[in-house]
């Protein structure tokens, strides 16, 4: 029941929820690309720091493989290609995809460097251009104090789905967190708390090359639940809810 008390939302959710009450009326893929765009532009972080260097990383490597590709990427000695090309039946068109600009050495990259990219990759949905990306982002997690902090900049109208905390309170909680000897719980309260753990231990693990689309579902839910241990977390998961929390992503 509203309003959620969650510490933590990820875009997916906050797009599922916001977009049943926003006015005038918006989507969730809507929602969703506009959360996107302020996360490419720096406007929104959530724990995703330094990742997206990584997925501009992944999408330039992209490009070296065959088939066609939703941009082009140029650098200060290489404009790329703009040359007509005669398709099947005989018309002729011009490249106009999307042209990303990055330092000429891949090594040289950086947040500063490559904020041109970020900018150029902030109005391109990941859904439409680039699926491949979507699962990571649609599980990039907020606070509520640094969404509502976007909400406030961007000025638009609160929404009721999630309780806001006073900001004191926020670092309160974090202190009495960081300070306390005793092993971390799901929360009881804020919905879905047990599904955004097993999906943030998925996501790690995937990032690092852990689990991979070889990785039988036993295989996965042994590293899920191991991670989940190390870090504490009681009680563990059932397979079965490990089972429907990773079905749900990958029906997104």
């Amino acid at each position: 029941m509203f309003p959620l008390s969650a510490e933590k939302l990820s875009l997916r959710e906050i797009a599922d929820f916001w977009s049943r009450e926003i006015h005038p009326p918006a989507s969730k893929k809507e929602l969703l690309a506009k959360l996107e765009s302020a996360w490419w532009l720096g406007e929104i972080t959530g724990d995703s720091a330094g990742a997206r260097l990584r997925y501009l990383g992944k999408i330039f490597e992209w490009q070296k493989l065959p088939g066609p590709q939703p941009v082009v990427f140029t650098t200060p000695s290489d404009e790329g290609s703009e040359t007509p090309h005669r398709l099947a039946n005989g018309e002729v068109v011009v490249d106009i995809r999307p042209r990303i600009s990055v330092p000429r050495k891949k090594n040289s990259w950086s947040e500063d460097s490559c904020r041109a990219a970020f900018t150029i990759l902030a109005t391109m949905p990941s859904y439409e251009y680039f699926p491949e990306l979507s699962l990571g982002l649609l599980y990039i997690e907020l606070t509520e104090e640094e969404f509502f902090g976007w909400i406030d900049k961007r000025g638009f109208d609160p929404p009721k789905f999630w309780k806001r905390t006073a900001a004191v309170d926020v670092a309160q909680a974090s202190d009495i967190l960081i300070n306390s000897q005793v092993a971390p719980t799901f929360p009881t309260t804020g919905r879905g708390a047990k599904t955004r753990a097993i999906l943030r231990a998925y996501r790690s693990l995937s990032s690092n090359g852990m689990i991979h689309e070889g990785t039988t579902s036993q295989r996965r839910n042994d590293l899920i639940l191991d991670k989940l241990r190390s870090e504490g977390h009681k009680p563990l998961p059932h397979e079965r809810t490990i089972g429907r929390a990773i079905k749900g992503l990958k029906e997104c």
